[in-house]
């Protein structure tokens, strides 16, 4: 189990080296800069560490260079679902609720909103079984 402060853009793949149009409005919404360090996740359970190269606001562009990557899914398909920690009421429906929508793995992060409360990591675990 491991909570981090990361927050993550999502990156469609890891293959391409260009990011145009829609695909570019979270990182262009953030104001990134060439330099930059970023982390990324796609929704097929793999996360990275990419370095921004060019920023083209106009043409709505960024390019990249892939730093790391890391594929947390262990079986084909796998269904993760990353999620910044909710309040206490959040996380019990969150939970009670991920079996059934067919979700095999759920990870949690700090976000800067995330309320500060100790959470039952243990009775968490006993009611989803790959969780972090």
């Amino acid at each position: 189990m491991s909570i981090t402060d990361t927050m993550y853009y999502y990156l469609p793949k890891f293959n391409q080296r260009t990011l145009q149009g829609d695909e570019a409005g979270h990182f262009l919404s953030t104001r990134v800069k060439e330099g930059d360090e970023l982390d990324v996740c796609d929704q097929k359970g793999s996360i990275g560490k990419i370095i921004i190269e060019k920023v083209d606001k106009k043409k709505k562009l960024i390019q990249y260079s892939l730093q790391s990557y890391e594929v947390l899914g262990k079986k084909p398909n796998e269904k993760i679902l990353f999620q910044a920690i909710p309040d206490k009421q959040y996380l019990d429906k969150l939970v009670e609720l991920l079996p059934l929508a067919d979700i095999d793995r759920l990870i949690l992060f700090e976000s800067q909103y995330s309320p500060k409360y100790n959470i039952n990591w243990e009775r968490l675990k006993k009611n989803f079984d790959s969780f972090y």
